[in-house]
């Protein structure tokens, strides 16, 4: 069941203030969120959005301030928490897709993609060409399928 809120009014309080300040971006914000977050967390230890919170924080402090090894495995952490917590909550996936994407871990199925979509769109291509001088009706025309 997907978790909405918090169990605890005062930990939902820490997650709302911990979205303000996320939302309003810069390093000083994103930190302070990261603290709301932990704090609605320690008030209420089953708090998946507050996990998915201080992955959303880590991450974006790791692109955008510090990118340090301390960021990068805080937002795998706490987003791997908040899926453990709440496996359809979809936040929680979205924290760990960003979290991913700031590892390798995740570069091979992005070099995959780029290189399908590369030889996807030569062909494309080809069969323009084949289209616009006629070469397509000439096969159709010997009776070979061209695609």
């Amino acid at each position: 069941m997907r978790q909405k809120t918090p169990r605890d009014v005062r930990a939902y309080d820490f997650y709302l203030r911990g979205r303000e300040l996320f939302r309003r971006s810069g390093r000083k914000n994103l930190e302070g969120a990261r603290q709301m977050f932990s704090r609605a967390i320690a008030i209420d230890p089953h708090d998946a959005l507050g996990y998915a919170g201080i992955a959303d924080a880590s991450s974006f402090l790791y692109m955008y301030a510090d990118s340090s090894e301390s960021n990068l495995e805080q937002a795998r952490g706490a987003s791997a928490k908040a899926l453990e917590l709440a496996p359809d909550l979809a936040e929680a996936h979205a924290s760990r897709g960003v979290a991913l994407s700031l590892t390798r871990e995740i570069s091979p199925v992005f070099t995959a993609l780029m290189i399908t979509a590369r030889a996807s769109s030569a062909i494309a291509t080809e069969l323009g060409t084949m289209r616009v001088t006629d070469q397509i009706d000439a096969l159709a025309t010997m009776g070979v399928n061209p695609i």
